[in-house]
C-alpha cells in the first residue's frame, strides 16, 4: 500500500491471494474459470507463500490466458487434506514472469496439467514442490526462458530457450520467424486456440501460448463456448 491503511503501515504487501477457493466435500467438486485474468502484485508481509492464484478444497479448475508477474508465486495448486478434496487444475496459454515461484504444488495433488504455458524471464524457480504429487500430473507444450528446463517438464514436447522471442525486455513471448518451437509441440485436446484466439492445427502446434502467425496476423480472441462452471472470472487483480 502506497499510504498507511487499517492499521498496517504503507509499503507493505497486505494481500494474500487474488483468488482463494474453499470449497468443502460436502458440497460436491467445484467448478472454476479463470479466463484473460492478469495478476500482479501478490506478495504478503504478513503470511508465508502468498500466491495469486491458490487453488485448492476439491474443485476443478480450469485457467486460460492468465498473466502473472510481481508475484510469490504465480499458481499454488494443493492436494487433498484431511477433510477436504484437492485441487484438479488444468492451466493453459498462461505467461508468468517476474515471480519468485512460478507454479507450487502441495499435498500430492493429482491431476495437475499444464498445457501451453510460457515461463518467462526473472522467474526464480519454475516448478515448486511441497508433498510431491500424485496420478494425472501432465505437463507438455512448455516454453521456459533459460538454458535448461526442470524436471518436471522431462517430456519432449517442453523446450527452453533464450531467443527467437519477440522481445523479452518488455516480456512480449510472441514468436519470431524461425524459433525452434514452431510446429515442434504435441497435440492436446485441451488446447485448441491459443492465447491470442488462433486456432492450433493439429500436427501443427506451436509450444507455448502464441500459434505464430506472422506479423499480419491481427485474429480476434475467440471466446469459449459449451462451458458447465459455477464461477467465472475475467479481469485484472493487483495488491498495490
Amino acid at each position: 500500500m502506497p499510504t498507511a491503511r487499517g492499521g498496517a503501515p504503507a509499503g507493505v504487501y497486505t494481500g494474500e491471494n487474488a483468488i482463494d477457493t474453499k470449497y468443502y466435500l460436502a458440497d460436491g467438486r467445484g467448478r472454476l474459470y479463470l479466463k484473460n485474468i492478469t495478476a500482479y502484485g501478490w506478495r504478503s508481509d504478513y503470511i508465508a507463500n502468498a500466491a495469486a492464484f491458490n487453488l485448492k478444497h476439491n474443485i476443478d479448475a480450469k485457467v486460460d490466458g492468465v498473466t502473472c508477474f510481481d508475484s510469490e508465486i504465480c499458481f499454488r495448486v494443493r492436494g487433498p487434506g484431511v477433510d477436504v478434496g484437492g485441487a484438479w487444475t488444468t492451466i493453459k496459454n498462461a505467461v508468468m514472469y517476474n515471480s519468485t515461484k512460478a507454479v507450487r504444488y502441495e499435498d500430492a495433488v493429482e491431476n495437475l496439467r499444464l498445457y501451453n504455458n510460457i515461463f518467462g524471464n526473472n522467474l526464480g524457480t519454475f516448478f515448486n514442490g511441497a508433498g510431491g504429487y500424485g496420478s494425472g500430473f501432465d505437463v507438455k507444450n512448455n516454453l521456459f526462458y533459460g538454458s535448461s528446463k526442470p524436471n518436471e517438464a522431462s517430456h519432449s514436447s517442453n523446450l527452453a530457450a533464450t531467443s527467437g522471442f519477440v522481445n523479452t525486455a518488455t516480456n512480449d513471448y510472441h514468436s519470431l520467424a524461425g524459433a525452434s518451437w514452431i510446429n515442434a509441440g504435441v497435440d492436446t485436446v485441451e488446447v485448441t486456440i491459443d492465447r491470442d484466439g488462433n486456432q492450433r492445427i493439429s500436427g501443427t502446434y506451436d509450444i507455448g501460448a502464441f500459434e505464430y502467425k506472422g506479423a499480419s496476423d491481427t485474429s480476434p480472441p475467440v471466446a469459449p463456448s459449451g462451458l458447465s462452471v459455477r464461477y467465472i472470472c475475467e479481469g485484472i487483480i493487483n495488491n498495490l
